[in-house]
């Protein structure tokens, strides 16, 4: 399956409380079709890496629902086998829009080996275009959204800043462009400074690298409708029945505590 590179679309964000996520789950197995990269694996673990500048200029900016806001991050899929993890030897590099419900998304895939060298200044341009050939995604658009997040990292200045982990299921309905994802287990940590360095890129994800202790969890489940052509009436009327969660966002949400301890240690 290949992924698009460039996402425009309307998003919706829901709190879903545990108990509920298995009637909900119910249901939509019952009016969606399941969208599985990888067939006959439902669950997908995500693992997200976001970047900052050292005063989270970023996260403070996407706080602010209010205006439109960036978020740079590094998203790599792991599934759960009977003898641990599996997960592939790439990692996807995002550039996310946002304003109010709008989000645009611009995004190439990169070898993880190179994943600590993107906040630098090697150029990485030949590496871009191997990931893209290689992953069969067009070549020319990879090496653009690159530069684009070069560009963001070299006058911004920015370093891996926190990972947030979680499990995603994945519905779809092709007819209204209608994706809905459901994420549990969500947690925050303060991400490692040379992600992927010198390890097997292969085998390795980087939920298994030295993370840590959570620095913070989400106790509910994360819905969210995503589509540019409107939601189906029977999923308006299950959405109604959860609390609204429009505001919340899994980057400012991991960065917040690190916000809150860089401000008490300010204080003089």
């Amino acid at each position: 399956m290949t992924s698009p590179l460039f996402i425009t679309r309307m998003e919706r964000k829901f709190k879903v409380v545990p108990r509920d996520v298995p009637m909900l789950l119910d249901t939509l197995s019952r009016n969606l079709i399941r969208d599985e990269f990888i067939t006959g694996r439902p669950v997908v673990h995500i693992a997200t890496m976001y970047f900052d500048t050292p005063d989270f200029a970023f996260a403070r900016k996407a706080e602010n629902t209010g205006l439109p806001a960036i978020k740079l991050r590094a998203k790599e899929y792991i599934y759960r086998v009977c003898d641990g993890v599996e997960t592939s030897e790439f990692c996807w590099i995002e550039i996310k829009s946002r304003y109010g419900t709008t989000t645009k998304k611009w995004r190439f895939p990169l070898a993880k080996k190179y994943v600590h060298e993107l906040c630098g200044e090697d150029n990485l341009t030949d590496a871009v275009a191997k990931s893209a050939k290689e992953n069969g995604a067009d070549v020319d658009q990879a090496v653009r959204y690159y530069e684009c997040f070069r560009a963001y990292a070299c006058e911004c200045g920015i370093s891996p800043s926190t990972v947030v982990t979680y499990s995603r299921h994945v519905f779809g309905l092709k007819k209204l462009d209608l994706r809905v994802t459901l994420d549990s287990n969500v947690r925050f940590f303060r991400a490692p400074l040379t992600p992927y360095y010198k390890r097997n890129y292969k085998r390795t994800p980087v939920i298994l690298e030295k993370l840590g202790r959570p620095i913070s969890r989400e106790a509910d489940a994360i819905l969210e409708t995503k589509s540019a052509n409107g939601l189906p009436d029977w999923l308006w009327a299950i959405l109604n029945s959860y609390k609204p969660a429009q505001e919340f966002s899994k980057f400012v949400s991991s960065s917040r505590p690190l916000m809150r301890k860089e401000s008490t240690v300010s204080i003089p």
